[in-house]
């Protein structure tokens, strides 16, 4: 896939899932520039908002479930929401769990320690044939638009 088409693809999936958090009746007010790493407000009420980051990989490549996150800044109202299309698959995860700094153990994603990324998170979410207790854990996050104040 050439860049243009990448890019093509990744705004198209993030208009999915705005539609898809609008289909789920949230208030959802778009950016004009992506330069926080925020795609997306949600308004959960008044006073309640959360910043979400949406990313999304296609069906050609060759790791459909990795996703890098770049240099995340955890804060209890970030969010990524996460869509695979080879799995079909979106996923609502706080940045916090995505980090562990939730504190409810290890991180679901893992932070690269050297080299040209270093500093950055990568979660890998769904492969063939995955199974066991990873498995368990990111099933929690399949679709769980509740987090974002979805009813």
């Amino acid at each position: 896939m050439n860049s243009r088409s990448s890019q093509s693809f990744g705004k198209r999936q993030e208009h999915a899932a705005i539609a898809e958090m609008l289909k789920r009746g949230l208030d959802v007010y778009l950016t004009l520039v992506d330069d926080k790493g925020i795609d997306c407000i949600v308004r959960k009420d008044e006073n309640t908002y959360f910043d979400v980051q949406i990313k999304a990989r296609s069906k050609n490549v060759k790791y459909p479930g990795n996703f890098s996150l770049s240099d995340i800044i955890a804060r209890p109202n970030y969010f990524f929401v996460l869509y695979s299309e080879r799995a079909d698959k979106f996923w609502v995860i706080p940045s916090e769990r995505i980090t562990g700094s939730d504190g409810r153990g290890s991180p679901l994603g893992h932070q690269v320690h050297d080299g040209n990324t270093k500093g950055e998170w990568h979660i890998d979410l769904w492969w063939s044939g995955m199974t066991g207790s990873e498995y368990e854990e990111f099933k929690k996050y399949e679709n769980a638009w509740h987090y974002l104040g979805a009813k």
